[in-house]
């Protein structure tokens, strides 16, 4: 799991929790990518975004007894008087966020 405070984090202990299963946590990271690896490596399972869902990783069907979980949406809010380059920014996310939605869906 990503660290304390993770969205993707507390969202997997909730869903445990509600369907009665017992958990622990046997492994953390602050990357992506040390999540894959973890998971990769056989050390459990996590929750991870569609598009970091690699090749040789399983996706746990309903009927393992996994508890759903529902897609994690995102919000981009940019403050009444943001700088030139807050909003470029800020434009650059949301242009990125859009092209990967798209990616995802086709």
């Amino acid at each position: 799991m990503f660290e304390q405070g993770c969205l993707y984090r507390n969202r997997a202990i909730h869903a445990l929790e509600v369907v009665g299963r017992s958990w622990h946590i046997s492994y953390t990271s602050p990357s992506l990518i040390g999540i894959q690896a973890a998971v990769s490596a056989g050390l459990r399972i996590s929750i991870l975004p569609e598009i970091a869902i690699l090749p040789e990783h399983t996706v746990l069907p309903a009927e393992a007894g996994s508890p759903p979980i529902t897609d994690t949406a995102l919000a981009l809010v940019a403050v009444p008087g943001v700088s030139a380059d807050g909003r470029r920014l800020a434009d650059a996310l949301a242009d990125f966020c859009s092209s990967l939605a798209r990616r995802i869906a086709a």
